[in-house]
């Protein structure tokens, strides 16, 4: 069976003539579309043996093009109004007035639109002689059909400048990203993304609501990602950075190519990174599965002066690692060895150093309710610099944790040696960690953790202890606080003691208006030796009163999703042709009450024009049938159709069908 424009048997009858671009959506889901029974209008010529009764395509209520018109998406609008007040002993209070607008639209073939907008004032006291108020805008257009399987996305304002997730996100090196405010461009398809960003170099500032602050400087940059093929993939960016007072004027390259990870647990990556002032880096990365064992291993050096847009990178330095993790049903083990060496170019001017880490971790489940387990580590520095030496660290710690009638308790007991050139030292650290059972709602934990301390000569004592509290107070009210104390005792240095509490209160005064406040209060004293001893006390207050609301519902969508992104329209008229040479001629009837079936599921019948309209279909290729056992005798479908119907974004795909006699 198929569907075409052919002339004389050899024109298709799937003709090109698009309308121009319509509203789109964004491909949320499949709707299942049935069709109203549609009564026949019995033709008198040509003639029909059969005809069709209305019960007969009586399947369901389809929902009608003009009532999924209606659907625009889903839309969220918020906004929130901030107020942060704080107060110290012996100095004048701080406060901050903001307001954030928050603004969402999806769409049917133009993607999801959004806006962020946010302002902040601030006295004199917490600007520090900056300026009192500062704004933050981002305007957002994700995931716009741009062609078959191809979307744009843009972003506007007060974006972040980041690379892809294979070049930033390795397992021992990270690339960090930059807050610009200008233009970022993202276009993807199934296998490939570009990004192009470019813009003021920045950050946001603020206790409640952020505001941008320009922090010198210009970056512009191009990232391109690509999945060769299912287990190889590329990843390619180059970014430049002038007039910023954090870095001299430079470009760097990056690149990293991944084997695996997409269809098996084994991932092997290779990175490389490179400036224009020829300082260059080189790190690799593995990820294996093994039976039970997962090995992470790799080895990494990167230059002095090696820069990375205006952000800090660990440069200067050369090493390798390994990991290795056991898990089985009862059992949990972890071994791992890191060796680091620094000032590559022996700097006088610099600490270089070499640094070998070795540990060792295991956990056993002995019953349902305990589990024990243990850790050994051995940390091994040595320092170029003249009278640093050594310093070498032995750690040996047991913990459990079990479940009882007071809830969950973990114990943790550690005990430090460190031995070095100048001094040894040890420290003894016992934690105990309890979630309490709820009682009617009350939802309690605590911690309590004491170190003794013993270096320098000196030896101290610290004390510390926490409780956090929360609790329902009503369907609407909620209210959480907690107190954590700090002390430290010492033979030769200050006693130092501090309180630190917090009460928060979250109140729904409508479904989609909440009020949010917190109250922090610290108190710090430190007591030197022989002198009377210092107080200090802060306050802070944060109210937050937000609105979110929600209208709208998602386009339904017909056809099965390909992942092309975007709709079109799928339209057309069934005909009886007499002469069977494809066209309609004048004089051929058309062909009402006929039922297609749209990827075997969506439905519709032409009316009484034989015209038919299947809005909006998922963009990519379908399969579109007349269900013939329906047909009015002697007419059935030419088998010289073709059932395959491409449907492109934001376009019709217009046909014409035609019927044939069976004694013909």
């Amino acid at each position: 069976m198929s569907f075409s424009s052919d002339q004389g048997h050899s024109e298709s009858l799937l003709k090109g003539d698009y309308r121009p671009p319509k509203p789109t959506t964004l491909q949320l889901g499949l709707a299942i579309l049935i069709c109203l029974p549609v009564p026949l209008t019995v033709l008198a010529d040509p003639y029909i043996d059969q005809v069709l009764e209305a019960d007969e395509t009586s399947i369901g209520s389809p929902q009608s093009a003009a009532d999924q018109a209606a659907q625009t998406g889903r839309k969220l609008i918020g906004t929130e109004l901030t107020l942060y007040r704080e107060s110290e002993s012996g100095r004048s209070g701080g406060w901050e007035q903001g307001i954030g607008v928050t603004w969402s639209q999806e769409t049917l073939n133009h993607g999801i639109l959004s806006l962020d907008a946010s302002g902040r004032y601030q006295n004199s006291i917490l600007r520090n002689g900056r300026q009192p108020t500062r704004e933050s805008v981002l305007f957002r257009q994700d995931e716009l059909p741009i062609a078959a399987g191809m979307t744009l996305s843009i972003a506007a304002g007060d974006t972040l400048a980041r690379s892809n997730s294979l070049l930033a996100n390795s397992y021992r090196q990270k690339l960090s990203s930059t807050l610009v405010r200008g233009l970022s461009t993202v276009i993807e398809d199934e296998k490939r993304t570009l990004t192009l960003t470019s813009g003021e170099i920045g950050s946001l500032n603020g206790f409640q609501t952020s505001g941008y602050i320009n922090r010198s400087g210009w970056l512009t940059g191009a990232d391109y990602d690509h999945l060769l093929s299912d287990d190889l993939r590329l990843g390619l960016g180059v970014w430049h950075v002038e007039n910023s007072d954090r870095v001299e004027d430079h470009t760097t390259f990056a690149g990293a190519l991944q084997l695996g990870g997409q269809t098996d647990d084994d991932t092997h990556q290779l990175h490389w990174l490179g400036d224009d002032q020829g300082n260059l880096g080189s790190w690799i990365d593995s990820d294996q599965q093994l039976g039970r064992w997962r090995h992470r291993y790799g080895l990494f050096w990167l230059e002095p002066g090696l820069l990375w847009t205006d952000q800090q990178i660990g440069n200067d330095r050369q090493g390798g690692y390994w990991q290795g993790d056991f898990r089985s049903f009862r059992e949990a083990l972890s071994l791992g060895v890191d060796y680091l060496q620094t000032n590559l170019d022996d700097d006088p001017l610099l600490i270089g150093a070499t640094n070998l880490n070795m540990f060792a971790r295991y956990n056993y489940q002995l019953r349902r309710k305990l589990s024990v387990g243990g850790l050994l580590s051995i940390n091994q520095q040595n320092f170029s610099e003249a009278g640093q030496g050594y310093r070498d660290t032995y750690t040996l710690e047991g913990f459990t944790r079990f479940d009882n009638r007071l809830g969950t308790s973990n114990f943790r007991l550690t005990h430090s040696l460190e031995q070095a050139s100048l001094e040894d030292g040890h420290l003894s650290t016992l934690t105990w960690d309890q979630e309490w059972p709820q009682l009617q709602g009350n939802h309690l934990r605590s911690t309590l953790a004491l170190n003794r301390i013993h270096e320098a000569g000196d030896q101290r004592t610290e004390i510390s202890w926490g409780v956090l509290y929360d609790r329902s107070l009503s369907e609407t009210l909620t209210l959480d606080a907690d107190l954590i104390s700090n002390r430290t005792q010492a033979d030769l240095a200050n006693d130092l003691r501090s309180l630190d509490s917090n009460l928060g209160l979250l109140w729904r005064l409508a479904p989609a208006l909440t009020l949010r406040a917190n109250l922090n209060w610290s108190r710090n004293r430190t007591r030197p030796l022989g002198f009377p001893a210092d107080k200090t006390n802060r306050r802070q207050l944060f109210i937050t009163l937000q609105y979110s609301g929600t209208s709208g519902a998602a386009p339904l969508v017909l056809g099965r999703n390909r992942g092309k992104g975007g709709s079109g329209r799928i339209s057309g008229t069934v005909f009886f042709d007499e002469d069977r040479d494809g066209v309609r001629s004048p004089g051929e009837k058309i062909a009402s009450n006929v039922q297609l079936i749209l990827d075997g599921r969506f439905r519709r019948t032409t009316d009484s024009n034989g015209y038919f309209e299947f809005w909006p279909v998922h963009a990519g290729e379908h399969q579109l049938h007349i269900a013939e056992e329906l047909l009015p005798l002697p007419w059935i479908l030419s088998e010289q159709m073709q059932s395959q119907v491409s449907v492109k974004v934001r376009q019709d795909t217009s046909l014409e069908i035609p019927l044939v006699t069976i004694t013909d």
